[in-house]
């Protein structure tokens, strides 16, 4: 993970949608893991305040995660403008999205809750892989982690 994104840590500040902004990111980020800004659901007013805010507060790697079901292309391309580092796609289909993410530097990390969805993220070629179950403080899956 260090080797894919130039972080100095292993760490990433999930991309919690409304919460995670751009100052927590930056913050993760400057602190050498991989700060995520939680672009959710799309809300352009909130991405159009924090994502400067991100990408002018550090000169270290930062990303943007989305909910896939939740959004459109419009939406990654807005924040690809940004040029993260990465862009994680989580609780959806990340295939409309994969192309327009390849034509950019930033790495796709796809957020999966069973074992197609994992399958499906290694056929669209995902850089990083974030196994979640029924363990997490937000659950998509009836089975725990540990059966993947």
């Amino acid at each position: 993970m260090t080797e894919l994104l130039g972080v100095r840590h292993p760490i990433v500040l999930a991309p919690m949608g409304g919460s995670a902004g751009g100052a927590p990111a930056a913050a993760v980020s400057q602190a050498g893991g991989l700060g995520l800004l939680g672009g959710a659901y799309w809300d352009r007013a909130w991405l159009e305040r924090e994502l400067p805010i991100v990408s002018e507060s550090t000169d270290q790697p930062w990303g943007v995660g989305f909910l896939a079901w939740a959004i459109d292309a419009g939406a990654v391309q807005h924040a690809l403008e940004f040029n993260p580092a990465a862009v994680m796609l989580s609780f959806g289909d990340p295939r409309p999205f994969v192309d327009q993410i390849r034509r950019t530097d930033a790495a796709l990390i796809v957020q999966v809750a069973d074992l197609d969805e994992a399958r499906l993220a290694v056929d669209v070629g995902a850089d990083a892989i974030v196994a979640q179950g029924t363990d997490s403080t937000i659950s998509t899956s009836s089975r725990p982690t540990a059966r993947m």
